[in-house]
């Protein structure tokens, strides 16, 4: 994965490539100390196409830093433009934010990304 934290507080993540300093990355997000919204645009890649080992490393990575996604990640966006998929992925969303320690949001268009994103930062 990749973040893009040029629109900060909105960190665009890209699932799709894979950059080795993620983890760093995540790092200096929770140092700024300040909340911040994840917002992702592709697809979720679907977890069997990634290797054992880098499932493993996200798995053991989220498990040490739940704490402080919580604490800094107001919350997810996930743009899903394919009705059926946004469907489905609505219906997950309360098991992933389980899991992540922060709400998700599914939305099927990126005119409603601004609005979910005050949402999730209360300023709505």
């Amino acid at each position: 994965m990749f973040l893009d934290t040029t629109h900060f507080p909105l960190v665009h993540m890209c699932l799709a490539h894979s950059e080795p300093e993620w983890e760093s990355q995540f790092d200096a997000l929770f140092a700024r100390a300040q909340r911040f919204v994840l917002l992702s645009v592709d697809a979720p890649r679907d977890e069997h196409d990634a290797p054992q080992s880098e499932r493993k490393q996200h798995a053991l990575w989220l498990k040490r830093n739940r704490p402080a996604l919580s604490r800094w990640c107001a919350g997810a966006v996930i743009v899903q433009t394919r009705r059926t998929v946004a469907i489905a992925s609505k219906a997950m969303a309360p098991a992933l934010a389980k899991a992540f320690g922060f709400p998700v949001r599914i939305v099927e268009s990126e005119a409603d990304i601004d609005v979910e994103v005050a949402r999730l930062l209360g300023h709505q």
